[in-house]
């Protein structure tokens, strides 16, 4: 029997609702949506001798699309973040190697209130790893500190946590990296 099987139910809903609880904005979105569609659909049921009938479709439509939004995006995301709070509680510290770096740049350009151009660039600093832990498996990460990504070298060892009943998931454990560098825990990201 795996470790998550035999997880009892308050600390598999402990990590499910920190999961949905990362997820609280997006689904805050659509409580309009289902108040004006609610609002419709009552305006169309008690309309006289069936003129409410569009209403009513119209309203469930208006209910329906963020709810299929939801059904389409949120089951996986919230998958990732119940693993990655299982990965955290009950995964093995091991370590992977890094084997690449990369960085992404977005630049666009928006006008600001004097309505002159005014150009962003957004820099992504990934870095890919490896690591052998029931079969080879790889991951990557980004990270937010340009000179936290500068000190990193393909090839140094990378610690991880690995979650052991799904070998595929691991997360690098920043802040035991950051303190190898000499950087304190706010600048590990």
């Amino acid at each position: 029997m795996t470790k998550e099987k035999s997880l009892s139910l308050s600390t598999k809903l402990k990590f499910l609702f920190a999961a949905i609880g990362k997820h609280l904005g997006v689904i805050s979105v659509g409580i309009p949506f289902y108040i004006v569609g609610g609002f419709i659909i009552y305006i169309g049921v008690t309309e006289q001798y069936g003129a409410g009938v569009g209403a009513v479709i119209f309203g469930a439509i208006f209910i329906l699309i963020p709810l299929g939004m939801y059904a389409f995006s949120l089951p996986s995301s919230i998958r990732y973040y119940y693993e990655k709070e299982l990965t955290k509680e009950f995964g093995k510290h091991l370590f992977g190697t890094i084997t690449n770096k990369r960085i992404e740049s977005n630049t666009y350009v928006h006008r600001d209130e004097y309505d002159r151009e005014v150009e962003h660039q957004e820099a992504f600093y990934f870095v890919e790893y490896s690591y052998q832990f029931q079969g080879s498996h790889e991951g990557e990460f980004i990270l937010d500190n340009k000179d936290f990504y500068d000190k990193l070298q393909v090839g140094d060892d990378l610690p991880i946590q690995v979650l052991t009943v799904k070998p595929s998931v691991a997360e690098p454990r920043l802040i035991k990296l950051g303190k190898r560098y000499g950087l304190k825990p706010a600048e590990s990201y």
